[in-house]
């Protein structure tokens, strides 16, 4: 009895049990049911209102998706597995008469020059960025143009269609551009024309010939050829209206394309003869630069060895200092300049040059019209840097070359080592503020001041060999007037003992109160005695004689030539004038320089 109450008690547990997970399992399904109905019928209500709309007209047809199914159409599978198109097989293009089809493709080649990055004359290479077109015919690729309202189709896969297999023979590196997306695109025309166009930027070797440094023109090939397929399969060839084009806001840091060349360049090899294209750029090199960051330095450092001609034959010290320093410098100059230069076996040699510039006609891009944006970014330089690095130290400089115009003018070692120091500073200031710069063809503010100061520099020790050369002029003319007084000194006192020898040939009229040689100089530079006056002896008496006194008129007098007047010597003229003009001109120097660049700066109109 137990166990039937038992048993009966646990079936009953267990039936509701079932019914509790069943209830709530159902319960909960059918609560989502009610909640998917209610999402299900609120979809409806945002297409009721969406459909007061028009619906579209069957009258416009979308193009885009007729372009897709042309592609679909050329590229996919016509049906039953059966493919239309294969890239691996190289089209048989339309040739022209006389040529059979199924002969050798031809492929159009057109290039635009974008951009010329660097001209590297030591690793004789340059840079280019160029804008690559491909145009050739594949029949398989025709399609209904309907009625002429699709040109052609745009296609951004080069894995779908064949392409000529062209590569650049003188290329070193090279990448293609993938910012924002890879800069190509395939255009496949009704006829089954099919143009290329990518953008890539390449570095590519250029063998130079220096001799003529730094006024040589040199030629740099772009050279294209097939690397696989033979002239029975496969020809390139320029397209007949500008082959190669020239972006019009082309700039070189030191060069000028003057023109370019378009050839042919077939190769042979031992496995067939390959079809070749070539570009030749004419670079001539700008002058302006070397002339003021090689010519003009070196010039002023032969001078400045000069000076050592005007200096006094016993300051040995100052004449072996100025000839080392100024040497050692040269050799300094010419080290840095062959670091620019490759290690060539010939000799490079510098003469004129009297080729003319060419100008490029520059034709525009026949490929169509794209849209473009422009930003201009304007960027205003801080001041202050180049203000404490550059000029600061480049006018104290000058200040301090002016010390030697304050030195005494017998002070020859001191004066000649503060003009060679500060004017090899100089040199090295220009020489460090020129290695942060890119070499470029124009002159630059910096460079007229820089140069300007360099002037100063190298004319406050021209001053001083001037000086030198008076100092020993005022020196001899010392001499022989010292020389001239003590032969006076001397007949004098033999007038006062008697004719001597010397005088003794001459009448006593010739003699004056002193018992001196009366006479005078005429033009030819010979002495002419003075004859005394002849005079009646009634009238030699002083009381019948009457003087005559000559009272000149009094000039205006120059303050300049009194104050000159002071300083007895000529060396020392100079100096004094040069302590007043060099300052007086680096002033104006100084007022008309920052006044143009700075005004210039504020007022400058902003071109492109």
């Amino acid at each position: 009895m137990f166990l039937r109450v038992a048993t009966l008690f646990s079936a009953c547990f267990i039936l509701a049990s079932l019914g509790v997970v069943d209830g709530d399992r159902y319960g909960n399904a059918r609560y989502r049911s009610r909640d998917q109905e209610h999402q299900y019928q609120y979809p409806p209500h945002h297409q009721y209102q969406q459909t007061n709309q028009p619906p579209p007209s069957n009258a416009h047809t979308n193009f885009r998706t007729k372009e897709k199914q042309l592609l679909d159409n050329i590229l996919g599978s016509r049906g039953q597995g059966q493919h239309r198109y294969d890239r691996r097989i190289r089209p048989s293009s339309i040739q022209d008469e006389g040529e059979k089809d199924g002969d050798h493709t031809t492929v159009k080649i057109n290039i635009m020059i974008r951009s010329i990055n660097k001209i590297d004359d030591y690793h004789m290479e340059y840079s280019v960025q160029v804008t690559f077109r491909e145009q050739w015919n594949d029949d398989r690729l025709n399609f209904n143009d309907s009625d002429g309202k699709i040109k052609y189709l745009t296609l951004t896969e080069t894995d779908k269609i064949w392409m000529p297999d062209l590569f650049f023979k003188n290329e070193k590196t090279g990448h293609f551009h993938d910012i924002i997306l890879p800069n190509l695109y395939f255009r496949i025309f009704p006829n089954g024309d099919v143009l290329y166009s990518i953008r890539i930027s390449l570095t590519l070797s250029c063998p130079m010939d220096l001799r003529l440094y730094p006024l040589d023109t040199q030629v740099c090939q772009l050279l294209m050829a097939s690397y696989g397929w033979t002239t029975e399969d496969l020809v390139f060839l320029w397209k007949p209206d500008d082959p190669v084009q020239v972006t019009n806001n082309l700039h070189l840091p030191r060069f000028t394309l003057e023109k370019f060349d378009t050839k042919y360049c077939n190769s042979k090899t031992n496995t067939g003869e390959y079809s070749c294209l070539l570009v030749a750029l004419i670079f001539k090199r700008e002058l302006s630069y070397y002339l003021i960051q090689y010519y003009i330095p070196c010039c002023m450092l032969v001078i400045v060895s000069w000076v050592s001609f005007w200096l006094d034959q016993t300051a040995v010290p100052a004449r072996v200092a100025l000839g080392v320093m100024t040497l050692l410098t040269m050799s300094t100059q010419t080290s840095s300049i062959n670091q620019t230069l490759p290690p060539v076996s010939y000799t490079k040699v510098l003469l004129p040059s009297n080729r003319k510039h060419l100008v490029i006609p520059i034709p525009n891009p026949q490929t169509g019209e794209y849209s473009c944006l422009l930003v201009d970014l304007i960027f205003k330089r801080e001041f202050s840097y180049y203000l404490i690095q550059y000029y600061i130290p480049c006018c104290m400089l000058v200040i301090v070359s002016w010390v030697s115009f304050w030195l005494d003018q017998n002070a020859v070692p001191a004066r000649v080592a503060l003009g060679v120091t500060t004017l090899l500073t100089m040199s090295t200031q220009i020489s460090g503020i020129n290695q942060s710069l890119p070499p470029v063809s124009y002159t630059k503010a910096i460079d007229v001041w820089t140069g300007v100061c360099l002037t100063f520099v190298f004319g406050a020790l021209l001053e001083f060999a001037l000086v030198n050369y008076a100092s020993r002029s005022d020196m001899q003319g010392d001499l022989f007037i010292k020389k001239r007084r003590q032969w006076e000194m001397e007949h004098h006192v033999s007038c006062d003992m008697g004719p001597s020898t010397s005088t003794a040939h001459l009448p006593c009229d010739h003699l004056d109160q002193d018992g001196q040689p009366s006479f005078t100089m005429i033009d030819n530079g010979q002495p002419s005695f003075a004859m005394k006056p002849l005079v009646p002896p009634f009238m030699e008496s002083h009381n019948h004689i009457r003087t005559c006194e000559i009272h000149p008129l009094p000039h205006a007098e120059n303050c300049c030539k009194t104050w000159l007047s002071k300083f007895p010597t000529r060396s020392k003229r100079i100096d004094v004038i040069a302590r007043i003009t060099f300052p007086l001109v680096f002033a104006l120097f100084n007022l008309v320089y920052w006044s143009a660049y700075l005004l210039r700066e504020e007022g400058a109109p902003i071109t492109e």
